[in-house]
């Protein structure tokens, strides 16, 4: 017989966690353990009535005829069903075959633990699914343990999605259980749906931020989507239901949390960073390393197949990459390397060994003595490569090391020459030559000089002769005397700065103010066809120096909703503009809509530090129109 030609095989881990799982209402902590059991042993009967091939799992599933097949409805399991159910009559079973299940029971310490295997080659390669599972009893709740490995042929790049058993799901499903990850408290309960923060409260804000967001016993990621971007993504999505359809696709990977009313109490101090990114309109994934998801990637990242009620966009493979750089540490004693094996050792110790449970101890030992000198040779290999690569490497340095003493020599000659260079500087020549070019730097850095400083003064002289005063009529004349030939400030807009109740301090006006002094300044540009993009860049950049944190962007689908809100009445302006000859009257309009807008602060209409200006920018009058402003019309978010 030929011999087989060996295999090397990388492992990888595609899901691991631990969870705290608390029973409600009547049942016990025993109970509870049974019925995470029953969870486990129905996926583990379906799997192997599935598998069965040549009535190879019939042993095996002798030992489960007392275990239903868990409906995949989510029904609660009857109390009677597994309370009767004795931990101890899994004890120990095992069986070779294509699945390698091994199951044992540890009376003294009332551990339970599963071991599965599974090879799968449809994939053109062969890949060994190996599933641990362990339970065991805390005074009032058990706690849950699973990891799941994927060896695969090395050399293979395939990506391998994470593997959440089926009945992870379900008891994460069970109405009569509270599951959290493992040293998160409850009231942080991993659920069906979305888990919703009030931005707007300091109590909830901080109780989220040191009960989970900062807990070190957090392990899983946390995606951070704030109420707007929510809103955006139904909208990309198409659907109402989209952030409880990635919840629902992401328990035991990710929390998925909506940040509501406001973000920035939520993440002041340590997330500082996450809050700039969220307001610029992205999602923010929290996990060993902040990962961020911009507008226009939402379809593709939070897509939902309907016809197979799964969520498969691309969020799931950076969830499950995440996931897995997770340091999640388990304690030596729950998981065993095979249970099965470990049980037949424990034997070894009692009056229940044989000469065949010694037999099969050492055949394995044999096996794993092997296994240790194969591992010890490839080291050795591995080790004796590096080394020579450090050889090389050093090799490198020592020619990188005369290039720069061969450098140095000639920077050393060229500094030799200039110092003596230096020295001839009383020859008159030097001194004449010297004189003239001092003297034409100066001329070039005096006209230089005063033709920037004229430019700044005629573009920022409105914002040095600024109104005392914030009152309406102030910012009005303010407008007029300095703006009127490129802004035109509606009636609508007048009436919504003098109705303006919420209260605006200094910092606001000012923020108005210089809001207004860029649009004009934008305009200004739009209308002068000789200036370039470039130069407006420069110029730009001068106005950004004054007006940090203010964005200019289009309003969106709120003008259709709202459209009463958007609509203003451009006629008494056309009307003007024809009898001066300034526009055809073939051009004249009626109304436009106010389709863009200048913005500062992120929240409702009333919320201090908001600002807005809301203006149509009209071709014909080459003009500005600004129909509202300061504060918020409505949105698609809900009129805010």
């Amino acid at each position: 017989m030929q011999p087989r030609k060996l295999k090397l095989q990388n492992s990888e881990t595609i899901y691991k966690s631990v969870f705290d799982i608390y029973p409600v209402e009547t049942l016990s902590v025993s109970d509870c353990q049974k019925k995470l059991v029953f969870y486990v042993l129905g996926w583990l009967k379906s799997k192997l009535e599935w598998e069965d091939k040549d009535n190879s799992n019939s042993e095996f599933l002798s030992h489960l005829t007392d275990v239903p097949v868990i409906p995949k409805d989510n029904k609660v399991l009857a109390k009677e069903v597994y309370n009767s159910f004795d931990l101890n009559a899994s004890n120990g079973i095992g069986v070779e075959n294509e699945l390698f299940p091994h199951i044992a029971y540890y009376e003294k310490d009332s551990k339970w633990a599963l071991e599965l295997g599974e090879i799968d080659g449809r994939t053109g390669v062969d890949i060994t699914f190996r599933t641990s599972i362990a339970l065991y009893p805390e005074s009032d709740h058990v706690v849950m343990a699973i990891r799941c490995t994927a060896g695969y042929e090395a050399g293979s790049k395939s990506y391998i999605p994470g593997f959440r058993p089926q009945f992870a799901r379900s008891i994460l499903w069970d109405d009569e259980l509270t599951v959290t990850e493992h040293g998160i408290d409850r009231k942080f309960a991993i659920t069906r749906n979305a888990m919703s923060v009030n931005g707007k409260s300091d109590v909830e804000c901080e109780a989220f931020r040191s009960g989970l967001l900062a807990n070190d016993a957090r392990k899983i990621p946390v995606l951070l989507i704030s109420e707007d971007e929510a809103a955006e993504i139904t909208a990309a999505a198409e659907n109402d239901e989209i952030l409880d359809l990635i919840e629902y696709s992401s328990i035991g990977f990710s929390y998925v949390v909506l940040i509501e009313k406001s973000f920035r109490k939520l993440l002041v101090d340590s997330y500082k960073e996450y809050m700039d990114h969220i307001a610029q309109g992205e999602v923010v994934l929290h996990g060993s390393s902040p990962v961020y998801f911009k507008r226009e990637e939402y379809p593709e990242l939070f897509k939902f197949d309907k016809e197979k009620n799964y969520f498969d966009g691309s969020f799931q493979k950076v969830r499950d990459l995440e996931l897995r750089k997770c340091n999640i540490e388990f304690d030596d004693d729950i998981f065993f390397r095979d249970v099965y094996f470990q049980d037949r050792i424990n034997k070894l110790t009692g009056d229940a060994a044989t000469l065949e449970d010694l037999r099969m101890a050492l055949v394995q030992c044999d096996r794993e003595l092997d296994e240790t000198k194969d591992a010890l040779k490839l080291a050795e290999i591995l080790r004796d490569e590096d080394w020579h690569e450090c050889q090389l490497e050093i090799e490198d340095l020592k020619e990188d090391n005369k290039r720069l003493e061969t450098e140095n020599g000639k920077l050393g000659r060229r500094i030799e020459s200039l110092e003596n260079a230096q020295k001839n500087t009383d020859s008159d020549f030097y001194q004449k030559k010297c004189a003239e070019l001092e003297k034409k730097l100066a001329e070039l850095e005096q006209k230089n000089t005063g033709s920037t400083f004229r430019q700044f003064l005629d573009r920022h002289k409105a914002i040095i002769n600024l109104p005392i005063t914030n009152s309406a009529k102030d910012i009005i004349d303010w407008i007029e005397e300095y703006y009127s030939d490129v802004i035109i400030v509606h009636e609508k807009a007048r009436k919504s700065l003098a109705d303006c109740t919420w209260r605006v301090d200094s910092d606001s006006y000012h923020t108005l103010y210089y809001m207004i002094h860029y649009l004009a300044g934008y305009t200004s540009y739009i209308n002068d066809n000789e200036t370039g993009l470039k130069e407006w860049e420069k110029i730009e950049e001068e106005y950004r120096t004054i007006l940090a944190g203010v964005d200019r962007s289009p309003v969106g689908l709120a003008t259709e909703k709202y459209k009463d809100q958007y609509t203003i009445n451009v006629s008494s302006y056309y009307d003007e503009a024809i009898r001066k000859g300034l526009v055809d009257e073939k051009k004249r309009k009626e109304t436009a809509t106010l389709d863009m807008h200048i913005k500062r602060g992120v929240g409702s209409k009333n919320e201090e530090g908001l600002v807005r200006i809301y203006y149509n920018y009209d071709k014909d009058l080459k003009k500005a129109i600004i129909g509202y402003m300061p504060g918020h019309l409505a949105t698609i978010t809900g009129g805010r």
